[in-house]
This record gives structure tokens, sequence and C-alpha cells, in this order.
């Protein structure tokens, strides 16, 4: 009887921390609403704040996330971005006066692109605060200043006596941090599968534990001293841990469960993995309701569920007694770990690593050494004179050379990775469903209704997901640049421009993204328009990453201030063997089996500047068409005005600038829609409002104020969607 009660007892307490984290959840949500509709963007605000997080830096700009103490009525956190200032001189517990403005946090500019608000909102932010060094009134340090300069020092070391992958690689293995990570390396590990060994959490502070263990173990004490200071030893390694390495949630669900296993001996209730995974994940919802949202949040949880699932299974089919069962069992934890967070990892990587379930077994083998290298290292790095530094690092890099060189085997693979859209991963889950049925009630007479009613669910859901349009054209958002996508349903692509002068590598940030959210790995053509950069700084980034299949480029004479840069990127077109394609006036270039771009400017024997002599193009397709203008200005123009008919969309020249197209163009081509691409709040104050008058019979849309802007081609038919 008594069990029975205590046994329902447990169940309310579980169902009340349920219930209490929803409600938590709501009231964050709430409160970030409320904080964005009562701060007005652009108000200028004198605040007091405490830096609550560890300080990242981009440029010249130093970011963290701040507590308000006074200055503004805020529920929640806001992201401080303070300009000219240096990431040496701000630690966490520092406070600050500052004076500046109020920014509201932006979504995602395009299509399966960076969402700085869900960004924010999972790091428990609502709003923005831009100020500069200037405005700095007051800098009080706070007490943990000396142990950051401690874990400063510690990173400048590593980096002094390492190379440089290797240092990035123990500096994260060791802080945390992978910011100095180049992006390919961060790259190979995400392909290889591996990437969780460079996020610090439960297996770096079970190393620590287990470390903390070998001091006391072999002390004559009685078993419940013994559990006291396992305790205590756990709870200071995984308070130190959660410090060092900048709150990680990773870190913070492995201590909880940590001091949960050690204080199982003092609890007369058994020791459930499961149950305390849940209790820890609404411990941490419970202190940070934002963190649901954030991937590192949801990639913990899911990993360390199938990893427990994965033991479970092990166990119950006696995996370990048979041959080779340390690696079956080893194998099965794999499988159901990447299973049970194959969603959120398909949701924000847009791909699957197949070769993941062999990395792990191996790489994992080398981590434990790799990180107790890393860690010793360190600990010489603090103290220890500089020859025995530099001796000990030619131990220390073999382990952590030994897990970048297999990570980068594992991410080369053929089919070790595998791009895949959350929609795709929807349909293949169904087709399991389906077969499962199928096998599970073959012998009963349901299974024939249940199966009708998946094939009916399945058909339904495939057809209402398959994009049935023929031909799209979508003018991306890069901010102070251009970049325009034209595909169809029969897989033909064509880019046109790809480059911005107000968004660092836009092609990694911004274009990539895009296109693999809409499960499109190459490029059929990229159209070369001219060689500025904010026109092709991102196509390196495609070429590198074999994207782009041919390059077609403006055949001409290369103006004096695109030397440098047209030859950089035949280069790297060369290098990576693209062909090259040069067309000028008069040529066509077939898309499909429909549509065709025709060349208007340039000839090949203008000797205009860049801007006039830019590739201007006429894409057409079912008797829709699109004018392309690139950057032409007054002497350009001259050379295709008896070339423009009516259009349905135009492309205005040089982001809207005041010596973009005359009046006769614009009245000629007679667009229903003109499109401007230029960046928001940009110095050169693009577009013009000259410019915008000369398009005042046409629908203007702008990237700065649309974002992405997309046009579908249906039986012969404009959409704007």
């Amino acid at each position: 009887m008594k069990y029975l009660i205590r046994n329902h007892i447990y169940k309310f307490i579980y169902i009340l921390i349920l219930l209490t984290t929803v409600y938590r959840i709501f009231s964050f949500e709430s409160n970030v609403i409320k904080d964005r509709k009562a701060l007005k963007e652009g108000n200028q605000y004198v605040i007091t704040c405490t830096i609550a997080s560890l300080p990242t830096e981009s440029y010249d700009t130093v970011s963290f996330t701040g507590k308000c103490l006074k200055g503004l009525k805020i529920n929640e956190k806001l992201c401080v971005n303070i300009r000219y200032a240096d990431l040496s001189d701000f630690c966490p517990g520092d406070t600050l006066t500052l004076r500046g403005t109020i920014e509201h946090p932006d979504t995602a500019m395009n299509p399966g692109g960076f969402d700085n608000r869900s960004y924010l909102k999972s790091q428990g932010v609502s709003v923005i605060f831009n100020s500069s060094l200037a405005e700095i009134n007051y800098h009080k340090k706070g007490s943990l200043t000396s142990f950051y300069k401690m874990r400063d020092k510690i990173t400048r070391r590593i980096y002094e006596f390492l190379p440089e992958d290797e240092a990035s690689l123990a500096t994260a293995l060791v802080t945390g941090s992978k910011s100095k990570m180049s992006n390919s390396l961060k790259e190979n590990y995400r392909r290889a599968g591996v990437y969780h060994v460079i996020a610090v959490s439960g297996l770096h502070l079970s190393m620590l534990i287990m470390f903390i263990s070998s001091l006391y173990i072999n002390l004559k004490l009685k078993r419940r001293y013994k559990s006291i200071i396992a305790l205590a030893g756990t709870f200071a390694a995984g308070v130190f841990m959660f410090v060092f390495t900048g709150f990680g949630v990773s870190v913070q669900r492995a201590a909880l469960m940590a001091v949960i296993v050690c204080s199982a001996p003092f609890l007369s209730r058994e020791y459930s993995p499961f149950i305390s995974l849940f209790c820890v994940m609404c411990t941490t919802l419970l202190l940070e309701p934002y963190s649901y949202s954030d991937i590192s949040f949801q990639l913990s949880f899911s990993a360390t569920a199938g990893v427990l699932m994965g033991a479970s299974l092990s166990q119950k089919y006696s995996l370990n007694t048979r041959k080779f069962g340390s690696v079956l069992e080893s194998f099965m934890i794999t499988l159901c770990a990447n299973l049970i967070s194959l969603p959120f990892s398909v949701s924000a990587f847009k791909g699957v690593s197949v070769s993941g379930l062999v990395s792990n077994l191996i790489i994992l083998l080398i981590v434990p050494s790799a990180l107790g290298m890393s860690y010793l290292f360190s600990a010489l790095c603090i103290w220890a004179p500089e020859l025995i530094c530099r001796l000990f690092s030619y131990i220390a890099v073999v382990p952590v050379y030994a897990m970048n060189m297999l990570t980068g085997i594992f991410a080369e693979m053929p089919f070790g990775y595998i791009n895949i859209t959350i929609k795709l991963l929807a349909v293949i889950l169904l087709q399991i469903i389906g077969i499962y049925i199928l096998i599970k009630l073959r012998k009963r007479k349901i299974s024939f209704v249940l199966y009708m009613i998946f094939i009916i669910a399945n058909f339904s859901f495939v057809s209402y997901n398959i994009d049935n349009e023929q031909c799209s054209v979508t003018f991306l958002n890069v901010g102070q640049g251009e970049c325009t996508l034209i595909s169809d349903t029969d897989s033909n692509t064509m880019m046109i421009d790809c480059g911005s002068e107000s968004k660092p590598d836009t092609g990694q940030t911004e274009v990539i993204p895009y296109l693999n959210s809409k499960g499109i790995y190459h490029l059929d053509a990229l159209v070369v328009t001219h060689y500025h950069d904010d026109h092709i700084n991102g196509i390196y980034t495609l070429i590198e990453k074999g994207y782009v299949k041919k390059l077609i480029v403006p055949d001409r004479v290369i103006s004096a201030d695109e030397k440098y840069s047209s030859k950089k990127l035949y280069e790297t077109a060369v290098k990576h063997r693209i062909p090259i394609e040069r067309v000028c006036k008069g040529d066509k270039i077939s898309f499909g089996k429909k549509g065709v771009l025709k060349v208007l400017s340039p000839e090949s024997s203008y000797r205009l500047d860049a801007n006039n002599n830019s590739l201007v193009t006429s894409f057409e397709y079912e008797g829709v068409s699109f004018l392309f203008t690139a950057d032409i200005e007054e002497y350009g123009m001259y050379a295709v005005m008896d070339d423009i008919e009516d259009t349905d969309v135009i492309k205005v020249a040089h982001h809207g600038g005041r010596s973009t197209l005359s009046d006769n163009i614009a009245k000629k081509a007679n667009a229903e829609y003109a499109v401007i691409s230029c960046g928001k709040n940009n110095r050169y104050n693009h577009p013009h409002p000259d410019t915008l008058k000369k398009f005042k019979s046409s629908k203007i849309l702008r990237t700065d104020i649309h974002k992405a802007i997309t046009f579908t081609i249906k039986n012969h038919k404009l959409i704007k969607e």
C-alpha cells in the first residue's frame, strides 16, 4: 500500500514539474513579445547591465548577452554590441553603464538562412543594444576576471605552441570555444558525424570526474563518506566546467545528471536514467526556458536519450555476451543516438552523416587521449616555462592531429554525408511506418484498413509538398550586393552574381543555406555580370564547395579596377577545373527546354568602365520575361536601349542608385515589378528617391525590406510569392 501511495506521489511530482516547465516557457515567450513591443527601434537609452555570457568578437565589434540592471524596463536579457572594442577588456560578471540604441533582431534574410531572432531567443535575448567604446561611462570588473584571464592565457599559449588546426581543436576540447576553428575544419567534423566531440559535454565532464575519483577511491573511508565526497567533487567539477566553458547547455545537462547519479545512494528510490534525464531537462528549462529552441539543447538531450535507449536494447538482447560484443554494443548505442537526434540534425544542418556510424566507433577511441593531453598541456601553459611547454607540445599534438586527420578522411568518404530536407525525411519516416504496420499486423483484418489510411495520408502529404511550379526566380537578400537564382522542376539551375559588400562570406552564410533548404546541390551555370566584390565575393565559396559546374562571364576588355578580382576568380575556377564560357551581345544561353537567357550587353569592342560594361541579360520562360540590368549607368544605357522590350520584372541597376536607368528605359520596360537589391541602412543610402520615382508605375520590391523575393511562373503566368 505504501509503495502504491509513494508511486502516485512520484507521478504527481513529475506531472507538476512538467506543467511548471510548460508555464515557464510560455511566460518567457510572452515576456519576449512584451519587450519588443515596449522598446522602439532606434531610440537612445543609457543602461547599466552585467555581462552574462562569454563575449565574442566579430571584426571591430564585441558582443555578449547582458542582464539589464537600470535604464530599461525589460523582462529578459539583451544582446549588447560594442563597436571599436577589445575582446580582452570584457569578462562575464563585469558591470557596464553605456549609451546606445535599441534594435529588434531580424528573422532569416532568406529561406533556410540564419534566423538571428530565433538564435537570440534561444539565448534568452529579446532585443539588441548597440553602442560603441566611446559611449561607455562606467566599467566595473567582476569577480571572475582573473579566472577568465587565466582562460585567455591558456588559449594564447596553445596557439603559440601548436599548429593552427590542432590548436583550434585543443582549444575547443578544453574551453568549448570554436570561434577560431576554420569553417572547413568544423564542416569536416559535421560531415563525419562527430561534431559532438568538439562541444564540451558529458564526455569531457566524466573524464574530469574520473580524475577526481582517482584521488579518493583508495582512501579507507566508509561508503557513505565516499559518496558524499563523490557528490561534492562532481558538483564542484560541474560548476567549474559550466563556468569555464561559457555556460553551455550540454555541460549543464551532464553536470546535473552526474549529480543525480552520485545522489542515488542517499535516495530511497532506485536510479532510473530516463527519469533522471526528464528531470534534468525540466530543471534546465525552468532555469533557462529559452534553451528549448537551441540546437545544442535539442541535440544534447535527444542524443543522450538515444544513448540510454541503445544501452537498454544492448542489455535486453545481451549484445555484450556475444562475439565482438563491445563493438556491437557501441554500434547499437551510436545508431540509436543518431536516429533519435536525426530530425533535429536534418532541421539544423539539412543533411545526415552516414559515415558517423563508423567514425564514432573509431574517433571516440582517440578522444580520451586527445582530451587528456589537451588538459595536461593547458595546465602546463599556466605555470610551466616555455621550454617544457615546447617539448610537451610535440607529444600533445599527436592525438589531436590524429583526430583531425581521421575526421577529414571520413568527411570525404563517398556517400558519407547525404544532403536531405526535412520534407524528404518526413516522407521516408512515413514509408517506414507503413512497412512496420504491414509486418506487425499482417495477420489481422485491421491491417488492411490501417495501411489504406496510411497510403492516403502519405499520398496527401507528398502531393501537398511537391513543388509543382515550372520555374522560379528568387532575388536573395545578401545585403549590399546581388544574387539571383533561377530554377525549375527539372533540376535546372542558374545563378546570376553572388556577392555582398556588407555581409562577409555571403556564399557560406546566406546562399548555401538557401540552396540546401531547397534541395539544390549544384548550379548548372553561374553568370558573372562584372567583377566588383559586391557581385562576386560569394562565388569563391560556392566553387570550393563544389556547387558550380560552369562560369559564364562577359567577353570584353577587363577594366583597371577589375583586374585583381577577375584574376582571382579565374585562378579559383581553373584550380577547381570549372569551365569558363565567355559571352557578349547577341549570345543566347538555354535554360532547360523552355527558358532562354539573352545577352543584351556588352559588345566585345566596348571600352567602358566596369559598371557600364556589365553583362545585361533578359530571361524568358513561357512568355514571362525578366530584365537583369546589373550595374549599368548612363553610358551603358545607350547600348541596350534598342533591345529593351516590355518585361514583367526588371532588376533595377546598381542597387537603385541615382545613376541607374533613365526614365526612357523604365518606361520602355514597362515592368509590373521593379526589384531593388540593397542592404539595410547601407552607407550609400540606396535606393535613391529619384530612382524610386522613375519606377512609380511599377510595384517596387526591395530586398532590404521584403527580404528574399521569389516569383513563380505557372501556366504562362507570373505569380509573386
